[in-house]
């Protein structure tokens, strides 16, 4: 991508208009850190990937809200272009090491939402206006910069993903082909595997993905799910996987809430993944008085260094569930 190269004579008063533009935008910018520094506890390059994801989300919705009736007023393009701007400025300052962020940059995550030549067209009008951060570093360049870069960057060739069995159907694990047909969510409606980068990542998915669904008696030891992450290898993307996804931010969900899934493919085959690790829910930490549970915490972990050791490890994750229950019935008695 490269912004357009006419370039008019920029005046006093251009050039202050153009100020107080970057500093709305940092304004902007600055709002959403202080909202997200009081109402999480998240500090450091999480707290900016939370910013990052609000920035990006509210432009996106700005988009969506001034294009449902398929025309742009002036009065709407004027506020699309803010809530852009505020996200390209803080990809910039991504960029220029400003801030550090072990995310996705946020310019990215607009231009996979659809949001391509909204983007384009506020670099363009920043690469004209040669605008600035306050530490010197041209806008548009380090926005290009970015794109640039994501359009040249191979899929990676480790992926995880994180999902739920059951008693019923822990021992499948290892040997069956990641998919979700037949059982797809609401979003997911095409039957994707979601997949990510970053290991994180998928622990979220794995504790998330009952999480709509609220406990308030205690479960029989068959209906607690149990957390898995897989490790998947892809070699040349083999398996097929696409950039996909998108961020929705969660502000009270935790300092994983709100990350979005990085990668789909349509399945994963048996042979290209491996068990890294078994979670037991927190259904169990309550022996008395069963308290509210959404099972988003994990009780135990289990980490699956050898594959080869994968059946033992179900075996020993089998073994401790019955030892819980056991106790959570003796304590009720």
């Amino acid at each position: 991508m490269n912004p357009e190269k006419d370039e008019p004579t920029i005046t006093p008063e251009i050039d202050k208009k153009l100020a107080d533009s970057v500093e709305k935008a940092i304004a902007k910018i600055d709002e959403t850190e202080k909202f997200i520094a009081e109402n999480t506890d998240t500090v450091g390059p999480e707290a900016t990937e939370l910013v990052d994801s609000a920035l990006a989300y509210q432009a996106k919705e700005v988009v969506k809200d001034s294009d449902s009736d398929g025309v742009r007023t002036e009065a709407e393009s004027s506020t699309i272009g803010e809530s852009v701007k505020a996200v390209i400025v803080e990809g910039a300052l991504e960029g220029s090491g400003t801030k550090t962020t072990s995310g996705e940059n946020p310019i990215i995550d607009l231009e996979k939402s659809g949001l391509s030549s909204d983007v384009t067209s506020v670099i363009s009008e920043l690469h004209i206006e040669d605008a600035k951060l306050p530490t010197g570093e041209n806008i548009a360049e380090l926005a290009a910069n970015t794109i640039e870069r994501e359009q040249t960057e191979p899929i990676p060739e480790t992926l995880y993903r994180g999902e739920r069995v059951y008693l019923n159907n822990i021992d499948q694990i290892g040997q069956r082909d990641l998919s979700t047909v037949g059982h797809e969510q609401t979003h997911n409606q095409q039957g994707k595997v979601y997949l990510s980068r970053d290991i994180d990542y998928a622990i979220n998915y794995a504790i998330g993905t009952d999480g709509v669904t609220w406990y308030d008696h205690p479960l029989a030891k068959e209906e607690i799910p149990i957390g898995v992450v897989y490790k998947i290898k892809n070699p040349n993307n083999i398996i097929g996987a696409i950039p996909e996804g998108e961020a929705l931010p969660d502000f009270i969900g935790g300092e994983l809430a709100g990350k979005h899934r990085e990668f789909t493919a349509d399945s994963v085959p048996a042979g290209q993944y491996q068990v890294a690790e078994l979670q037991i829910m927190d259904d169990y930490i309550q022996p008395n008085g069963h308290r509210r549970s959404d099972m988003r915490d994990i009780l135990e972990r289990f980490t699956v260094n050898d594959p080869a050791k994968l059946s033992e490890a179900i075996q020993t994750v089998k073994k401790r569930i019955d030892e819980l229950d056991a106790d959570r019935i003796t304590a009720n008695i």
